[in-house]
């Protein structure tokens, strides 16, 4: 990569792959969705946020799932929702 006169080299580079079209190929994809709750989840002791790994066994697909639980970090969750990615 060349950038102000200057260039950088490395065995690898670590990018989105919208990047370079012409170097990957899709063999699958990513589900993203956020859910906006009124309340904390269960059984998490009401923290502030926490990530939920579901093994691949468990879910029964041929990947795990993986659940980022971001909660308000001041506390105000009567005034804000609780968001799960």
């Amino acid at each position: 990569m060349t950038s102000g006169g200057e260039t950088a080299k490395t065995k690898m580079v670590v990018g989105d792959p919208s990047y370079f079209p012409d170097k990957v190929e899709k063999d699958g994809q990513v589900v993203r969705c956020i859910c906006l709750m009124n309340h904390p989840i269960p059984n998490t002791g009401d923290i502030a946020s926490c990530q939920v790994i579901i093994p691949q066994r468990e879910a029964k697909r041929n990947s795990g799932k993986i659940v980022a639980f971001v909660g308000d970090p001041r506390g105000r969750r009567g005034r804000e929702r609780e968001r799960v990615l």
